[in-house]
């Protein structure tokens, strides 16, 4: 059965997970339980919690979910394949791309009729021959392109199938809308010279592997369906802890995955409140000042700022959810807030914007008179922070100019946090 257990409390969630490896691993304490999780690092982390908690942590393997669906699947079905790595993932379809155009590059670029060559044109206006020197940029937009093609097996699987075809339907027939007619003349026809080159260049180099996944899955559901002795091979409880973004496809697996094997969902929601529909503040001002007077019949809410500016990817995973949300989540008691990290995190969670306020007002310590004008006062006092702020360390946040400079601030950091242990 697939169940989603939620919490905005970490403890509270760690806690349930705990619970359920104890009441799963006593009916095989030596077996192997996977576990998984959004990265290594926190699969570390929680390993280390329950040993630290149960004394012992063994049998659990840490996987991430991409590769071990595949596994899953590889395991059903009874083929094995030389790599853990699932089929068409990312590295391997930009590895493809590159070696194709790098390989065929000269011949592309001096077929004018090759329906790949508009597209090393762009990259390479003023040569027809791609060097070594020639093969950073190749290099790079190998890997736009293949981020591109694994955004559509995750959420435009239709458009997929439909260049198994080797004449695929337009570019206007697969939108839902007439999204294109709305837009300029020369923009609309670029983005179907776009598609056009897409659909070629995935059609010509991986419509094939597409096919023989699509089809192996299809295998994987069968013999799940209609075998028991390939039931028995799945784990008898799967943990999913926090995953910090899911695809629609990843979801749907993981559900239909449910009717076979227990997988539990542990989800560390980001608010107590609706966040689903909340809007970007910003965009809700704009839009108020210019529908000023207007008779509006929608309802728009921005809730916490930092929550609608940025949080959109929590908002898609929480509303992906929804459908399987519990109406009574883990019941959770949170600290009350006692640095400006907890106070916002407060806010957060209870789409509310007082919490930083009130804790300011109950740390900074009241302005000393030492004469002169109330207005000189004031003045000194803002430009010495130190006089208003109290030394709160729990957020800080850097500005840097560049990649390197982030490591140099992450490592000075590190260096201060082992030598304060």
């Amino acid at each position: 059965m697939y169940r989603l257990i939620e919490s905005t409390d970490y403890p509270a969630l760690l806690a349930r997970y705990l619970q359920d490896y104890d009441h799963y691993s006593r009916a095989d304490p030596l077996g192997d339980t996977p576990l998984i999780v959004p990265t290594l690092p926190v699969g570390n982390i929680l390993i280390q919690t329950l040993a630290s908690q149960r004394g012992i942590a063994a049998g659990i393997t840490l996987r991430l979910w991409h590769n071990y669906e595949w596994m899953l699947v590889e395991r059903i079905t009874g083929k094995s394949r030389s790599s853990s790595q699932a089929p068409l993932g990312n590295t391997a379809i930009r590895w493809e791309l590159f070696s194709y155009l790098y390989q065929h590059g000269n011949t592309i670029l001096a077929d004018p009729g090759h329906p790949q060559h508009a597209l090393l044109r762009g990259l390479y206006p003023d040569t027809d021959k791609i060097t070594h020197d020639h093969t950073r940029r190749l290099w790079v937009y190998s890997g736009q392109l293949a981020n591109l093609y694994s955004t559509y097996l995750n959420q435009r699987p239709e458009w997929l199938s439909a260049w198994q075809n080797a004449d695929p339907p337009p570019l206007d027939a697969l939108l839902k809308n007439d999204s294109l007619q709305q837009l300029p003349p020369q923009i609309a026809d670029h983005y179907r010279a776009l598609y056009q080159q897409q659909s070629r260049l995935w059609h010509d180099r991986f419509a094939a592997i597409h096919a023989e996944r699509e089809r192996r899955r299809e295998t994987f559901w069968q013999t799940l369906k209609t075998r028991e002795s390939a039931r028995r091979l799945l784990p008898p409880y799967i943990p999913v802890f926090a995953p910090t973004h899911l695809h629609a496809a990843e979801h749907d697996f993981m559900r239909r995955l449910g009717n076979y094997t227990d997988l539990t969902h542990y989800h560390l929601a980001a608010s107590d409140g609706y966040i689903d529909d909340i809007v970007d503040s910003r965009w809700l001002r704009e839009l108020k000042a210019r529908a000023a007077g207007k008779p509006s019949g929608e309802h728009r809410e921005h809730g916490h700022e930092l929550l609608s500016r940025y949080g959109k990817q929590q908002r898609d995973l929480s509303r992906l959810l929804h459908a399987d949300s519990d109406p009574e989540p883990l019941p959770a008691t949170p600290a009350p807030p006692h640095n400006l990290l907890t106070a916002l995190q407060a806010e957060i969670r209870e789409l509310k914007e007082d919490h930083v306020a009130t804790y300011f007002a109950a740390t900074t310590p009241p302005l000393q008179s030492g004469g002169g004008t109330g207005r000189g006062c004031e003045n000194r006092a803002a430009t010495n922070p130190d006089h208003q702020t109290p030394q709160d360390h729990s957020l800080r946040i850097h500005g840097c100019h560049s990649l390197q400079r982030q490591c140099e601030t992450l490592r000075s950091d590190i260096v201060a946090w082992l030598n304060a242990d």
